[in-house]
């Protein structure tokens, strides 16, 4: 009786998408770009981006992006590699630069997580993104 309850079981999760995975994942990949060209990182500095949930709630899960300094590329690989559930996202981008001018603190608070105006939504993995700071409210 065991065996074949245990088989029932094992056949329904099978059957039965959320037994066997979590919510829809995306690997993510894009490129930052300012005036339609590859954004410049300075000398010896780099860029964050982080991917914020915008409707969340209180527990919100953030996705930070490696970003390429030479390409100006980046991915989303997301928690354990599996990427990140499709939706609305708040970018945020941070550029650290040792000794750097204060427009990079202008731009880092602009572009901070609570004011960042770059909002993209994620709806699968294949189109990659392009996030051009010229074109946000926030350059």
């Amino acid at each position: 009786m065991r065996l074949l309850l245990s088989a029932l079981c094992l056949t329904i999760c099978l059957l039965v998408p959320a037994c066997s995975s979590g919510p829809k994942t995306y690997k993510v990949t894009g490129t930052l770009v300012n005036k339609e060209k590859p954004y410049t990182v300075a000398a010896g500095g780099g860029v964050t981006l982080v991917f914020i949930p915008v409707d969340a709630g209180t527990a919100v899960d953030t996705y930070p992006a490696y970003m390429d300094a030479d390409t100006s590329k980046f991915t989303v690989e997301g928690r354990e590699g599996k990427g990140m559930p499709p939706g609305k996202y708040r970018v945020s981008i941070q550029q650290m630069v040792p000794g750097g001018p204060p427009a990079i603190n202008d731009m880092n608070e602009r572009f901070s997580e609570a004011a960042s105006p770059i909002i993209v939504e994620i709806t699968d993995g294949k189109t990659p993104l392009v996030i051009d700071l010229a074109k946000t409210k926030g350059n």
